[in-house]
């Protein structure tokens, strides 16, 4: 066993198969990745593990906290039989927490009998380049996908899920002060600017193989959009019957915030509107419309 290399370590960078995965949903937050996530795990020739996120390479280069909800409810729970959706949770979080890139091969490679395989992290939207570049030699040719949304609403969605959490931490309401505190926070703008993360994927990626999504889409046409990403990944449609199109997934809290909240979000936010019409002149002569009547 390699010196400072722990058993555990050995095993779950050893054991069963590694597979490069065939795509990555990168994110952006609050932009509908929860639904993609289910609805791509109803496709019978998709392999898509559990838990979703896995944030390895968000865990790598920003720091963020591996998913580790299964693990901790093994450990903190009364003991009890595993159903099958929770161990093939925990067997993917005890890779991911390993932090390597065997362990994170194999993760796939526990999907061997579907046609692709893949996973969903949004904080992938935001990784260093050097993290995207790791991302694209360890993944090869895969292919990559990105759903956004007006980006001044997807900020003030970030901020409002964040500062529903503080709330109900503290047993208080959720106020649009609260949010606004929220909106503070470097990172909801940084999810919001979609311009820088599709030049850096671009760098690294060809063109051809990073599809863009919105979700207005999901909520317009939710069936052709999958039926696109199906067709972006090399399977068929799905069975008839075999996907919840019209389901909801990790639906933000109701609370409107005001006109004068959004008007200072766009102030902020202006200059992406302008990169971004750059890319997609329909889309966002409609989300500006809101702001600029």
């Amino acid at each position: 066993m390699r010196e400072g290399r722990s058993p555990l370590s050995a095993i779950l960078e050893t054991a069963g198969r590694p597979r490069r995965p065939d795509f990555i949903g990168i994110g952006s937050e609050k932009c509908g990745t929860t639904w993609l996530w289910d609805r791509l795990r109803e496709h019978p020739a998709i392999g898509v593990p559990a838990p979703k996120e896995l944030r390895f390479f968000a865990a790598r280069y920003l720091g963020t906290q591996p998913v580790s909800n299964a693990t901790r409810a093994l450990l903190n729970g009364p003991p009890r039989p595993l159903g099958v959706r929770q161990a093939e949770a925990l067997r993917n979080e005890l890779r991911v927490l390993n932090l390597t890139d065997d362990s994170y091969l194999r993760v796939f490679g526990s999907y061997a009998e579907r046609q692709v395989v893949g996973e969903v992290s949004p904080m992938y939207c935001v990784l260093p380049p050097e993290g995207v570049a790791h991302m694209r030699r360890l993944c090869g040719d895969s292919r990559i996908i990105l759903l956004m949304r007006d980006p001044v609403q997807r900020m003030i969605s970030g901020a409002k899920m964040k500062a529903a959490e503080a709330a109900a931490e503290k047993g208080e309401a959720l106020t649009e002060a609260l949010i606004a505190r929220h909106l503070e926070a470097p990172i909801q703008e940084r999810l919001s600017r979609y311009s820088a993360m599709i030049a850096l994927y671009r760098r690294h990626w060809p063109e051809d193989r990073i599809l863009f999504g919105f979700i207005d889409d999901i909520r317009e046409d939710p069936r052709a959009l999958m039926d696109r990403i199906f067709s972006f990944l090399g399977v068929g449609p799905a069975p008839e019957g075999a996907l919840d199109y019209e389901a909801r997934s990790n639906e933000g809290r109701s609370f409107k915030v005001s006109a004068e909240l959004e008007a200072a979000v766009y102030g902020r936010l202006r200059d992406e509107y302008d990169a971004l019409a750059e890319l997609f002149p329909e889309r966002v002569a409609g989300w500006r419309a809101r702001y600029e009547g």
